[in-house]
């Protein structure tokens, strides 16, 4: 056998025997990569998985602070809807000679004692307390603006004019939150 022959053995042998080192190689760095990769994902996992819980409470926290807040703006837009509602019919009312009428004929319709009468209704109707005076009824200013008493001993008649109309915008409310939820 001659120095080529025998030559070309060895690099024969230590080709194969370098594929087979690569190959070895190429599983066990496989396996390392894949042992790692697993690894990864539990550290992740464990350090991750108390954030993922506070991320989870944090955003069902908002969420509810936004809905809460919605509502609430809900709640002062139908407030205010009602309160407009009620001076705007309360304006519609004091402007009204045939409702002035039937307050003066009620208060008129009363006997003795005194009335308490608010400074809207005086307003809309200066001649009741003038024609009461008369009657010899003692008037009274009452704090209630819109609103008039009559006392007569422990009995007491009241017209709360903006009482009725909240009462009647309150039973409209279940319509009026609809026309504020309608998209």
């Amino acid at each position: 056998m001659g120095l080529e022959s025998l030559t070309s053995i060895i690099l024969d042998g230590a080709k194969s025997a370098s594929e087979k080192l690569l190959d070895d190689a190429k599983k066990e760095a496989d396996l390392i990569i894949r042992s790692a990769q697993a690894r990864s994902r539990e550290i992740f996992t464990a350090t991750y998985a108390p954030f993922e819980k506070e991320v989870a409470t944090k955003k069902s926290s908002a969420l509810s602070m936004a809905k809460m807040e919605e509502t609430s703006a809900r709640l002062d837009a139908l407030n205010w809807m009602l309160d407009e509602t009620c001076k705007k019919a309360m304006e519609a009312l004091f402007s009204n000679p045939s409702f002035l009428e039937k307050v003066k004929s009620w208060a008129l319709g009363h006997k003795d004692g005194e009335f308490f009468i608010g400074k809207n209704i005086d307003s809309a109707m200066p001649e009741l307390k003038k024609t009461l005076l008369d009657k010899g009824f003692k008037v009274v200013t009452l704090q209630n603006p819109n609103a008039i008493e009559h006392r007569q001993e422990k009995q007491i008649d009241r017209l709360d004019i903006e009482d009725g109309l909240r009462r009647l915008a309150f039973e409209q409310a279940d319509r009026i939150i609809a026309i504020l939820s309608a998209p």
